[in-house]
């Protein structure tokens, strides 16, 4: 028996995919079972033969893998499946999500824990529950099993309005890239990167770890010098500005951390983590009303002002991620890095945090620069998407164009890595892995970085390096083979 506890949580789509398919193979070859513990609904769908779905400290429902994903019998079950953005989807509407909290397991409830969250609870959800049979081979906990099995009881829908449906590429350029490099000795993490970001736009840029992903969004928030290139904010280059003026561009340009517990300081009230920056670029100077903006924050973000009082120890990992948020709005930016600031969360909370930064970004015209390996969420979130390979941007273009007609190979395989929430689906489906282990960027590389691990790779390919050029249909593509 192996137990692998979120063994691929840190990992890469690709990275994922290749100890995942090692790890199944292995267990089949060997006869070894295998507990697979992890909070992404597709790597279940695609390795697990069956399921078990907890929800604060107890078994929620059972059963196998095609039964718990096409006829859930928990309301809980239901809630995380709508919770998870689909790569196989368009996007219609915003994710559906389960409101509340999780229960404190010190005064854990007498009857169902989910109830306080449930959208079908009754007073006889007060009473205890314990596990009982269903009609697919499996058991549920819930007090409503034989409505739920007879056909009642779905899962709420979400407003079919569509969300992200705005064309932002005729606003005008907020932030434009031209040109960045950086260089670690031999290493060149960045080379030759350049995009445009538009008012109120969402830019997911995705590839492998060490692309050089976060590298970028460092140099645009000034907290990594760049060997050589241009950031121009609003027409401005950056590069040149010193003193307040460069203070006051700082101040617009902000960041989401991947890391919400690391980010904020432990010795510090939320109160007082959102208001220092307020006191700081005294956009609040009076203590009252950096009390009241503090207060405005925390609704904004969805937490009530009381929060203010505690610590970032006393917060779950989506409250701590919400005062990340909420910190950053306070300097009333015009454009938010995330850099990873979902891939920490699990299925439910991630849903209210894509939705909150969608609702701020319609309602305060914000702009994004969404980076993630969760190319689901990305595809969810963003307009356009830039994908990276080895500190170069191999393919750019709007979000329809990058998941439904992939041109380059590396974003083909790239996708073809990421697991559905379907089993069936992930049954009928021959994904490839890339085969391989990602190189170093060096900087005397020659031809194209992904000629060694790419299967329509030649010579060509081998001795020069290609250029993003214009495929004619809304997208750059950097190969030679399109």
């Amino acid at each position: 028996l192996i137990i692998a506890d979120e063994p691929t949580t840190a990992l890469d789509v690709t990275i994922q995919a290749q100890i995942l398919a090692l790890m199944k193979r292995l267990s089949r070859e060997l006869g070894i079972a295998l507990i697979l513990i992890t909070h992404n609904l597709g790597i279940v769908a695609r390795y697990a033969d069956r399921v078990n779905v907890m929800y604060a400290g107890k078994l929620a429902e059972t059963g196998s893998a095609e039964e718990i994903f096409h006829r859930p019998r928990h309301p809980y079950t239901m809630g995380l499946l709508h919770s998870v953005p689909r790569l196989d989807e368009d996007k219609k509407h915003k994710l559906a999500t389960i409101s509340g909290l999780p229960p404190n397991l010190l005064k854990a409830p007498a009857g169902c824990r989910f109830a306080e969250r449930c959208p079908h609870a009754l007073p006889a959800c007060g009473a205890p529950t314990a596990l009982q049979a269903t009609q697919g081979g499996g058991e549920s906990a819930c007090h409503r099993l034989a409505e739920i099995e007879a056909g009642g009881l779905p899962w709420p829908e979400q407003d079919a309005a569509p969300a992200n449906a705005d064309d932002p590429g005729e606003a005008p350029v907020l932030l434009e890239v031209t040109g960045l490099q950086k260089t670690y000795g031999a290493v060149r993490a960045v080379n030759g990167v350049s995009f445009a970001i538009h008012k109120g736009e969402t830019l997911g840029l995705v590839g492998e770890s060490g692309c050089g992903k976060s590298t970028v969004g460092r140099i645009i928030l000034g907290l990594t010098d760049p060997d050589t290139g241009r950031i121009a904010y609003a027409g401005t280059d950056i590069g040149n500005l010193r003193g307040r003026a460069l203070g006051r561009v700082r101040q617009k340009l902000q960041v989401i951390f991947q890391d919400p517990f690391s980010s904020l300081n432990p010795r510090m009230t939320v109160g007082q983590i959102i208001a220092e920056p307020l006191a700081y670029y005294r956009l609040r100077p009076d203590r009252r009303a950096r009390a009241e903006r503090v207060a405005e924050l925390l609704e904004q973000v969805g937490l009530p002002p009381q929060f203010a009082q505690r610590y970032p120890h006393q917060l779950s990992g989506g409250q701590r991620q919400r005062i990340g948020i909420a910190r950053a709005l306070a300097m009333e930016p015009d454009c938010i890095v995330c850099d990873e600031a979902v891939s920490a969360l699990d299925v439910s909370i991630q849903g209210q945090i894509i939705n909150l930064l969608e609702h701020l970004r319609e309602t305060l015209g914000i702009a994004y620069l969404f980076i993630a390996h969760d190319l689901a969420v990305v595809r969810h979130i963003s307009h356009r998407v830039a994908v990276m390979y080895l500190g170069e941007i191999v393919e750019i273009g709007t979000r329809d164009a990058i998941f439904d007609a992939p041109a380059h190979p590396y974003t083909r395989l790239l996708l073809e890595a990421v697991p559905i929430p379907d089993p069936m689906v992930e049954q009928r489906r021959h994904a490839d892995t890339i085969k391989g282990e990602i190189s170093a960027p060096l900087v005397n590389t020659k031809g194209c970085r992904f000629a060694p691990r790419c299967p329509l790779a030649d010579e060509a390919c081998r001795l020069s390096s290609p250029r993003l050029a214009d495929d004619g249909q809304g997208r750059q593509v950097a190969c030679f083979k399109v």
